[in-house]
């Protein structure tokens, strides 16, 4: 029924083949059950930490006009858009925005509150290895950026990584290799990750299930260690929300649509 694929993990993915889709779907009908990993496997214990962050002056006077955006926006759907990522760029330190002009601006703030969190957690954890989970090209950049600075060894896997699996094995084979900084979209579903027991979401996807299959990358058989997961939350915005809604299983952007004042 399936058809086998080999991945740029090593591994396999599989594809149901075309038009027996129906035909699996007759057979296995009310002769399936599903269990979660935890109902199945003795998995370590899972600790889910909030850390909670304020604003600074420079964001929150740009959060506040964000937030008239969607207001102004009236129903619009592209405005309304732009202001929600507005929202979720400035509680990680930056903003990119058109100017009138039409040219593309891109600001990053003096002062971040998760960039320092991110430091603090580093400092606190010793030798520990640390996989960073957000969502933004931006936000890697400006992380990658720090940890260079700070003489912080690291890995990077995101739309632009050319070789996905040796960024991977470096991070999880070299001790010098703290942190290893990964955008949701591309390492979410694939990753195994289970040497690790420390992970942040710098930014949270939007999507329960991307959220629940991240949550999985260390959390996963093989795993020996009780596992730490930081949310870093910008106090009083939309990070809170977005927690919020995929803890009922909703994605926040979805449900912004069908009623925006529940940014407001």
């Amino acid at each position: 029924f399936f058809e086998q694929k080999k991945n740029y993990w090593g591994g396999y993915d599989y594809k149901i083949s075309k038009g027996k889709k129906a035909l699996l779907l007759k057979i296995i009908k009310n002769n399936s059950i599903t269990y979660k990993d935890t109902e199945v496997f003795d998995l370590p214990e899972k600790v889910n930490i909030k850390k909670y962050l304020s604003l600074t002056k420079q964001q929150s006077d740009f959060y506040k006009k964000a937030i008239d955006g969607i207001i102004e926006a009236k129903g619009d759907i592209t405005l309304l858009e732009n202001s929600f990522v507005k929202l979720r760029q400035i509680t990680s330190g930056f903003i990119k925005f058109i100017s009138n002009e039409g040219e593309e601006v891109k600001i990053i703030f003096d002062e971040n509150p998760k960039l320092i969190a991110l430091l603090e957690l580093l400092e606190e954890i010793g030798d520990e290895k640390l996989v960073v989970f957000n969502d933004y090209t931006i936000t890697g950049d400006i992380i990658c950026d720090r940890l260079k600075q700070e003489k912080i060894g690291y890995e990077r896997l995101y739309g632009d990584t050319e070789d996905k699996y040796e960024t991977m094995q470096r991070f999880l084979k070299e001790k010098d290799c703290r942190v290893y900084v990964v955008n949701s979209k591309s390492g979410a579903m694939s990753l195994n990750l289970q040497k690790a027991h420390y992970q942040v979401y710098y930014e949270s996807p939007l999507s329960p299930i991307t959220r629940e299959q991240s949550d999985c990358r260390l959390h996963r058989l093989g795993q020996e260690h009780k596992v730490f997961i930081y949310d870093f939350v910008m106090k009083n915005t939309i990070d809170e929300k977005i927690l919020g809604f995929i803890k009922e299983g909703k994605d926040l952007y979805s449900e912004f649509y069908k009623d925006p004042k529940i940014l407001i």
